[in-house]
């Protein structure tokens, strides 16, 4: 286990499809199965996208600032990558499952 950057996850995981869970529940709760992940460097936002990966849209997604939320990244030794959030955020962990030209 050890920490990564946000530029090491988005490359890392590049066309995979990804499934994110919360790792706890503080309010809310995420579960996307199979998503995409697209980083704006521009803006610094993380967004993992849900549904049709033959689409550009999806069907929808969420999107962290990385710089307002994220406390760190963690890669585990199985491949999945852990990131915690500050405040009220439950921290998620995404764990690669396969190519998205494999589901197209």
């Amino acid at each position: 286990m050890r920490e990564a950057t946000i530029q090491e996850l988005v490359k890392d995981l590049q066309g995979k499809t990804v499934k994110v869970e919360s790792v706890d529940i503080y309010g809310v709760s995420i579960s996307f199965f199979m998503a995409r992940v697209e980083y704006n460097e521009e803006d610094n936002e993380l967004t993992f996208v849900a549904g049709r990966h033959d689409s550009e849209w999806g069907f929808g997604g969420i999107t962290y600032r990385v710089d307002d939320v994220v406390e760190s990244i963690t890669l585990n030794d199985d491949g999945s990558y852990q990131i915690e959030f500050n405040q009220y955020m439950a921290d998620i962990l995404i764990e690669t499952t396969h190519s998205i030209k494999a589901v197209v």
